[in-house]
């Protein structure tokens, strides 16, 4: 499932573009991210350092190079690891 995007992860993405969150010097964890819309737009919006993680590797590439469309992806960091590692 770590390479469809859900409408939650939409609505959480837009809800952190919209509002007025004060994210500046904060350090945000996605955790069983996918393709990290909300991570990566924690970053776009001012988060200092957005750790995002998830199970599989090849989500976490497009996490990367979404960050890196996106001119975060030094802010933006990966973790591939399951929930029982």
């Amino acid at each position: 499932y770590g390479d469809f995007l859900w409408s939650p992860a939409i609505a959480l993405a837009r809800w952190l573009a919209q509002e007025s969150i004060a994210l500046e010097d904060k350090t945000v964890l996605e955790l069983g991210a996918g393709l990290g819309l909300p991570g990566v737009t924690a970053a776009t919006v001012g988060a200092r350092q957005v750790l995002i993680q998830d199970q599989l590797e090849v989500s976490l590439r497009e996490v990367t190079a979404t960050a890196a469309r996106n001119g975060v992806d030094d802010r933006v960091s990966t973790l591939a690891c399951a929930w029982d590692d």
